[in-house]
């Protein structure tokens, strides 16, 4: 039996691949982008599009698989969850996000239409895992990092890189529980593999919550990538940083996402790992990324 991958290349595909060595479970992969022309891991890759609700292509006709793990946008997990469905999947695992909890809040600071959006998503796919009798597990992560793809942590070391000195809001004291992308890797090869214990009907879905190993504050978060990038930083004071972003937000006429991203750095972002460790044997690491997992994509990884 085979494991599925859909949108492949991505974060969270990469490690899978990365650790997919030695394994008597084979992958096969697909990517979403036509353009994509370099192979990671020993694995069989196809091309699906999953926009166009194509099944899967390539130079190798897709076996029985066992699993599909889908690591891309989540609004495209029913589709992948019908075509899986059809190879003969019985489990599917899919990546929502943690803003779904922390973003439902009022505007500016809050996103209100995303949390929406979402659970439009996360509903399609349990009611598309039901009509398939397939085991449907959705994990919620708090902030990805680990393979310079994300928006969040790659992102602010791209900034901090560029400065010669990086000032650090002494407000900035939300609390925050990055997570690696090949944790939760290895959390969804867990979870196929241990998939009727987690979900014992077919057909029937479970949502888990997955954080970090570590909980910091974001202004510690802040010194701890300058200092890995080697870059010197001083701490500013500033007042209320929650109210401080809300008014630059107000005075902006309520669309300056960066002020509203300011205010979110003093609110608390940080769930509960107890059910993975119990469901999942789950043991995240702490947050100390390597300059290459902050910085750059990956050498074998060709757009």
């Amino acid at each position: 039996m085979t494991i599925l991958i859909s949108c492949a290349v991505s974060q969270i595909g990469l490690w899978l691949l990365k650790d997919s060595s030695g394994r008597e479970i084979p992958f096969h992969a697909t990517y979403h982008n036509s353009r994509f022309a370099s192979p990671i891991g020993p694995a069989t890759w196809s091309h699906w599009n999953l926009r166009k609700n194509e099944p899967p292509t390539g130079p190798e006709s897709i076996p029985n698989v066992e699993a599909v793990i889908h690591c891309g946008p989540l609004s495209l997990a029913t589709t992948a969850v019908s075509h899986a469905a059809e190879l003969g999947a019985k489990t599917a695992v899919a990546f929502s996000s943690s803003s779904i909890r922390f973003r439902d809040i009022p505007a500016p600071l809050g996103a209100p239409d995303l949390v929406t959006q979402l659970k439009s998503q996360e509903e399609a796919f349990k009611a598309r895992c039901r009509s398939a009798n397939v085991r449907g597990i959705l994990f919620r992560p708090t902030l990805i990092y680990g393979a310079a793809m994300d928006r969040n942590i790659s992102r602010l070391a791209n900034s901090i890189r560029n400065l010669p000195i990086v000032p650090i809001p002494r407000a900035a004291n939300g609390l925050r529980q990055p997570v690696h992308a090949a944790d939760l890797a290895q959390a969804a090869m867990k979870a196929v593999q241990c998939a009727p214990e987690i979900v014992p009907l077919a057909g029937g879905s479970r949502t888990i919550y997955l954080g970090g190993g570590e909980v910091l504050a974001y202004r510690d978060m802040i010194a701890r990538v300058a200092l890995i990038l080697r870059r010197a930083t001083v701490t500013i004071p500033m007042p209320d940083i929650v109210k401080t972003g809300v008014a630059v937000n107000t005075l902006l006429g309520g669309r300056s996402a960066l002020a509203a991203m300011i205010g979110r750095t003093g609110l608390d972002q940080v769930v509960d790992n107890d059910e993975a460790r119990s469901a999942l044997l789950y043991d995240p690491r702490e947050f100390c990324p390597t300059k290459d997992e902050l910085l750059r994509r990956p050498n074998d990884l060709v757009y």
